[in-house]
């Protein structure tokens, strides 16, 4: 690891503990700043997971998708600890982005090994694993 990737490296391992922090947090639909943090939905779990380490992300994961630097959806292999993967979700919007159209609704941070934390509605603050072809990734970022 080379002097310049240590930064990059402290941050993506503290994402995961700040995560693991949050683990049971309930989901509140349009959580504002001051819920946090006892209660999140998935774009403000992210906006304020980043914020601690003072990355000011878009409130809404729409505008979130806008963000950063696309990495390769069908290739996990490419993935690092803290890229955003991004869902079509339960009430997605239209997104463009280099002239194509995704409906983004929901956004999770990468957290290695196929796995990813999220606020979901049913469940709140967890950690699962990346979910296959029932609820696909549209769209990979990379914020760090």
């Amino acid at each position: 690891m080379t002097p310049s990737e240590k930064p990059k490296r402290n941050i993506q391992k503290k994402i995961i503990l700040e995560s693991v922090k949050l683990l049971g947090r309930p989901y509140k639909y349009g959580a504002k700043n001051e819920d946090t943090p006892n209660y999140f939905d998935c774009s403000l779990f992210v906006k304020y997971i980043f914020g601690k380490f003072g990355i000011n992300l878009a409130r809404s994961s729409n505008l979130q998708a806008l963000c950063g630097k696309e990495v390769a959806v069908g290739n996990p292999e490419l993935w690092e600890i803290g890229d955003l993967l991004f869902f079509k979700g339960h009430r997605p919007r239209t997104v463009i982005l280099d002239n194509r159209e995704l409906l983004i609704g929901h956004v999770a941070i990468y957290i290695g090994n196929r796995h990813m934390t999220h606020c979901s509605s049913k469940r709140g603050v967890e950690i699962k694993p990346v979910p296959g072809t029932k609820h696909p990734v549209v769209l990979v970022k990379r914020i760090i």
